[in-house]
């Protein structure tokens, strides 16, 4: 039987799970392994973040520096750090920088980044930064650390809606 998450929900197909095999040898916390198993990343977004995902389960996970990579924004690998509590990093040539907490909440920013994506299109210049307001509004609670420095990955995001390109 399927469990329904909020994921799924929002998602629908376009959601990919891991498989079991790939992701045990990844020695990741329980919790992070039972998200990539069971609830897994969307594919086919779209927009600049490509999820990436082992196939077929005996495949070997992609890895950089020694870490799992979840997703390439452009050229640049978005890892989960086991190291650090199941932090999710860019890895870009400064070092890491901070994307999320944990797995749980970087698939909650994908979320309500896509729900930006789908709404703001269809809005004028005012509507557009109030969307914008309300979307940086939910990302700092549901991952306020993610948020609390201009120079980590989302809050660069958010900039980018407002004056870019996003």
């Amino acid at each position: 039987m399927t469990t329904t998450t909020p994921e799924s929900e929002f998602w629908g197909d376009a959601l990919e799970t891991w498989p079991k095999e790939a992701v045990t040898a990844l020695g990741l916390a329980a919790d992070d392994a039972a998200y990539l198993t069971g609830v897994g990343l969307p594919t086919g977004l779209g927009w600049f973040l490509a999820p990436v995902h082992p196939a077929p389960p005996d495949a070997p996970v992609v890895h950089r520096d020694g870490l799992p990579v979840l997703a390439f924004d452009g050229p640049v690998p978005i890892c989960l750090d086991p190291g650090a509590g199941g932090r999710v990093v860019a890895l870009e040539g400064a070092g890491p920088r901070r994307v999320n907490g944990g797995l749980r909440q970087f698939g909650a920013f994908l979320m309500e980044y896509e729900s930006y994506r789908r709404k703001v299109s269809a809005l004028e210049e005012t509507g557009a930064q109030e969307l914008i307001d309300e979307t940086e509004r939910r990302l700092c609670e549901l991952d306020p650390e993610a948020m609390a420095e201009a120079e980590s990955y989302w809050p660069a995001v958010v900039e980018q809606m407002r004056h870019g390109p996003l």
